[in-house]
C-alpha cells in the first residue's frame, strides 16, 4: 500500500478476477471424464496393435501356405515330366517293364 514517501510502480500489475466456484464434486467429475477419455484412447491403441499383429500373422500364414502349395505343384509337375520322359525314352529295365505292363 502506498504511503507518503513510498512509491509503488503499478504499470505491470494485473487485475485478477475471481473464477467460477469449482467444487470437489465438479473436480471429481472432470477427473472421471478425462480418465475415461484417456482409457478410450489407450484401449483403442491396444486394439489397433493387436489387430495389426493378428493381420500380420494371418498374412504370414497365407504366404507360407501359398509357398507350400507352389512347392507341391512344382514337385508334381517335375514328377509328371520325369514320368513322361521315362515313357518316351525308356532306359532302365524297370522303364521297359512299366511300358510292357501298360500294353497288356
Amino acid at each position: 500500500m502506498e504511503t507518503s514517501g513510498l512509491f509503488i510502480d503499478r504499470r505491470d500489475d494485473k487485475i485478477i478476477y475471481p473464477r467460477k466456484y469449482f467444487s470437489s464434486h465438479m473436480w471429481t467429475k472432470q477427473r472421471e471424464e478425462v480418465s475415461l477419455f484417456i482409457q478410450c484412447r489407450v484401449r483403442g491403441w491396444f486394439a489397433r496393435v493387436r489387430a495389426n499383429k493378428l493381420r500380420k500373422a494371418k498374412n504370414d500364414k497365407d504366404a507360407e501356405l501359398l509357398a507350400r502349395q507352389l512347392e507341391l505343384q512344382e514337385n508334381e509337375e517335375k514328377r509328371h515330366k520325369e514320368e513322361v520322359e521315362r515313357r518316351m525314352h525308356p532306359k532302365s529295365a524297370k522303364d521297359f517293364e512299366i511300358l510292357y505292363n501298360e500294353l497288356e
